[in-house]
């Protein structure tokens, strides 16, 4: 399993689209797959036991891209948010979405709605500035 299937597993659990033990479910039945020398996605293992439809998981997999979408040097901001349970994916995801509309930056605009502090906001900027320094020194 790469990286991008795994964050997508993720993504599903915290979005409650799938429980643990449907996920654990789904990771077993790729392992199986794979022993047999193929590969299968894991949004496509969901889909052919019937856990989710292909459209909930084009849709999940549109709000990964967005929010994991690489920005350089630092872990993007929606990410950290995610990570820390500050916001969920779908608050995340809706907010990228408006921000293609307006001028603001993301921190801004969820500030401004309420769904993060200053303080947590000047953290999590103060984290991808640390991130962008360890790059410049590496």
């Amino acid at each position: 399993m790469n990286a991008r299937e795994l964050q997508l597993g993720l993504l599903l659990l915290k979005e409650g689209k799938l429980t643990k033990d449907q996920l654990k479910k789904a990771l077993i039945k790729q392992g199986e797959i794979r022993r047999f020398g193929r590969h299968q996605r894991l949004g496509e293992v969901i889909v052919k036991l019937g856990l989710l439809s292909q459209a909930e998981i084009d849709a999940c997999a549109d709000m990964q891209e967005r929010i994991s979408a690489p920005v350089g040097d630092h872990t993007p901001l929606g990410l950290l948010m995610i990570e820390r349970g500050i916001a969920s994916p779908s608050k995340i995801y809706d907010t990228l979405v408006e921000q293609q509309f307006s001028e603001g930056m993301l921190g801004e605009i969820m500030l401004e709605k309420g769904m993060l502090t200053r303080d947590q906001l000047e953290e999590l900027l103060r984290h991808q500035a640390a991130e962008r320094a360890s790059v410049e020194l590496a």
